[in-house]
C-alpha cells in the first residue's frame, strides 16, 4: 500500500501514481488514513 501526506502536491501525487504503476494512494496523517486520492480513470 502506498501512502502520502495531506501536503503532497497534485504534481507529486501524479508522479507517485506513475512511479508505482498504481491508480490510487491513501492519504494519511500520523499513520491514520484520512482520504484516498486516485487518477480519474482509476489507473495511472
Amino acid at each position: 500500500m502506498v501512502t502520502t501526506s495531506p501536503d503532497t502536491t497534485v504534481r507529486d501525487l501524479v508522479a507517485m501514481l506513475g512511479e508505482h504503476n498504481i491508480g490510487a494512494v491513501i492519504v494519511s496523517t500520523d499513520d491514520e488514513p484520512v482520504a484516498a486520492a486516485s487518477s480519474p480513470s482509476g489507473t495511472s
